[in-house]
């Protein structure tokens, strides 16, 4: 594909790609009938072998049979493409070739009228009939040039799609798998035995018992990759991991493809027969080591909350032992021992605080038939946590809520409240049935500023971006963990949110569907505009801005503020290139509210004078979103843009008797 050029877009040994194609469909048909052997062979010993090694030998089997399955449809696909590009530069060549040809004609014509002058100068009619000659001769010439030139971006085209096609049949772990064999010194596995690989991977594994106080990710990810190809048994990697707690820890820096086809490898069709959502070593994991697998990305999801959940009620039981403890001891009476005393027993009640938000958070209210699942719980002070409202196993449209300012797992039971509402506001704008949304509290933000607490934090891009780091690690966690699957992946940020969420989704390309931007703390200028934000649909939306404490259940009065203290962009501005949706409500319906505060959830049933948050029911808000994350953001209403303000001059205004404003 090198040996082109823009003089001859088509130029290249095709006949070499159709021998490639041949060979890749032989490899198709030989994989596939292996395999076929393979799957007779497994149905037929349960009726003659039994026992330890009956069971080891099947599920070795099955594992090659997978692999076979995989690179026959593999084959398949690289010979499809192979083809299918073969065909396309025979047609550029084809093309090209009378372009070429026509160049070359046009240039000889244009050096004829030149070379053709005679001695005497040529009468008036003369010079125009060779001018006019010239002309053509130009004309044709830039023609075929363009032509050419439109032939070349053909020919980009065409080696992209089959670079891309090539390498989106290599499993995505292909890299760590070439890694982990050369920690064995091994640069072909395929050249050396069975038996040889084998004895290398047990010395790889006594090396790893031996240094188990120190592991690098690179080592826990070797051990992954050969646990899924089966030269270490599960039970083997359990128990290391319930001896060594350093593999534990290391294993949160593996590549989540990696984890991804490690746990899968550990699936058992028999425990699915059974009703069982899982293997027997699987299930032997999350009973020895919640801690480890509930925050792994690539572990299937209701494992994770099946450990997760674990996790909490054992942190909840021994935070409260520890303060009834504290309290039954009594505080110190030295005043030094009594301030380290009243500053821990705080860290222990608000950590309580936080744990029994999580746990309260999980209880789906009453009516709904949507599962939680607790997907992730760290150990940080707070803890941080996600929570999805459905089957993140399982749903065909997934959306991720990022929350802004002043968010942590003390309040995570609201945004857990504003992602149900969401959940429910999708659930009838669509015909999918699998949905999940994820109230994900998963990074620290910064506080939301007030006369108690003059933390400024909001107007710093730096916990957007370790939050961005997070983000874009647990999205790229749930592309690994449903690989081969077909997942609607979408973003919702509010307030600062926004700021986290555009980052990651920026800085990683994830796949993502659709990005919401509701009431924008402001978008860092390292993202120029929408199309930067790698998201087939970009979305935002903003109540009119307001000011803080003086213009109360008017409109937004943070947000703007976020924005102009941190120098950042607004995504409402049209230059920004987001489909901007409208917040104001619909009047007359009264499904269909206006957003009156910065707030994700404002109303009260028992006070009609409440005012309305982005993520209340029965706003033109929380409808929009829902549209905008189901693929119907072109249903949502057009934006009606609010008067113009400037909410500082409209302070100022008043001191300077309007002028301001002026």
């Amino acid at each position: 594909m090198a040996d082109w050029s823009d003089d001859d877009p088509g130029a290249g040994d095709m006949a070499a790609i159709e021998l490639l194609a041949s060979r890749l469909a032989d490899d198709e048909h030989s994989a596939a009938g292996i395999s076929s052997v393979l799957a007779g062979a497994l149905g037929a010993v349960p009726s003659f072998w039994s026992g330890s090694g009956a069971e080891t030998w099947s599920r070795t089997a099955g594992r090659q049979k997978a692999d076979l399955v995989l690179l026959s449809n593999a084959g398949e696909s690289a010979s499809r493409a192979a083809r299918r590009y073969a065909s396309e530069v025979e047609d550029i060549a084809r093309l090209a070739r009378v372009q070429i040809a026509a160049l070359g004609e046009a240039r000889l014509a244009l050096g004829r009228t030149y070379a053709d002058d005679p001695a005497a100068l040529p009468d008036d009619d003369e010079v125009r009939r060779r001018q006019r000659l010239r002309d053509d001769a130009a004309d044709d010439a830039a023609y075929a040039a363009k032509a050419l030139s439109g032939l070349v971006a053909q020919r980009e085209k065409a080696d992209a799609t089959f670079v891309s096609a090539l390498r989106s049949v290599l499993p995505a772990t292909w890299p760590a798998e070439k890694a982990a064999f050369a920690t064995l010194g091994v640069s072909h596995p395929d050249r050396v035995s069975v038996r040889d690989i084998d004895r290398l991977v047990d010395d790889y594994v006594h090396r790893l018992q031996r240094d188990s106080n120190s592991v690098s990710a690179e080592q826990a990810t070797a051990l992954l990759v050969f646990a899924e190809r089966g030269d270490v048994p599960p039970e083997r990697v359990l128990s290391l991991l319930e001896s060594h707690p350093a593999l534990a820890s290391a294993l949160t820096h593996v590549d989540s493809n990696v984890v991804a086809a490690w746990w899968r490898g550990l699936d058992d069709p028999g425990s699915a027969a059974a009703g069982l959502s899982r293997s027997a070593p699987q299930r032997a994991l999350v009973a020895a080591v919640p801690s480890a697998l509930g925050n792994l990305n690539g572990v299937a999801y209701g494992a994770r909350d099946s450990a997760n959940r674990a996790v909490l009620a054992k942190s909840i039981a021994s935070t409260e032992a520890e303060i009834a403890a504290m309290k039954e001891s009594g505080a110190p009476i030295v005043p030094w021992f009594r301030n380290e005393y009243d500053t821990h027993l705080g860290v222990l009640q608000r950590r309580l605080e936080s744990l029994e938000n999580i746990q309260d958070s999980l209880d789906s209210p009453r009516g709904s038939a949507a599962r939680r699942q607790l997907v992730s719980l760290t150990s940080d002070e707070p803890p941080l946590a996600a929570v999805s409202i459905g089957d993140l196993d399982r749903a065909a449209s997934v959306t991720y809520m990022v929350p802004g300012m002043g968010s942590s797992t003390r309040e995570i039971t609201g945004w857990a409240r504003a992602s149900q509402n969401l959940y429910d506001q999708q659930f009838h704008a669509t015909s999918i049935l699998n949905l999940a949304v994820v109230a994900w509290v998963g990074y620290k933000s910064p506080a939301q500023p007030s006369p108690d607490n003059p933390d400024l934090g909001v107007l710093s891009s730096r916990k957007a971006q370790e939050g961005a780091n997070r983000l874009a690690d647990d999205l790229s966690g749930l592309n690994a963990t449903r690989r081969g699957s077909t997942v609607s992946l979408n973003v919702v940020g509010h307030s600062y949110g926004t700021t986290t969420a555009s980052l990651a989704l920026a800085q990683h390309r994830l796949h993502v569907d659709s990005f919401v931007s509701v009431a924008s703390a402001g978008i860092d200028r390292s993202i120029g505009t929408a199309s930067d934000i790698h998201a087939s649909h970009v979305f935002a939306e903003q109540a009119r801005d307001s000011l803080p404490l003086l213009e109360d259940g008017k409109g937004d009065q943070w947000a703007w503020v976020g924005r102009a203290g941190g120098r950042r962009d607004n995504p409402m501005d049209p230059g920004f290139g987001a489909v901007r949706m409208d917040v104001n409500g619909v009047l007359g319906d009264e499904s269909l509210r206006g957003i009156t505060a910065h707030d994700q959830l404002v109303h009260d049933d028992l006070d009609s004078s409440s005012g309305y948050g982005y993520f209340d029911n029965m706003t033109e808000s929380l409808k929009n979103v829902a549209l905008a994350t189901t693929g119907q953001g072109s249903r949502a209403p057009p934006f009606l843009a609010p008067q113009q303000r400037d909410p500082v001059i409209e302070l100022l205004d008043p001191v300077t008797g309007g002028g301001a404003g002026k």
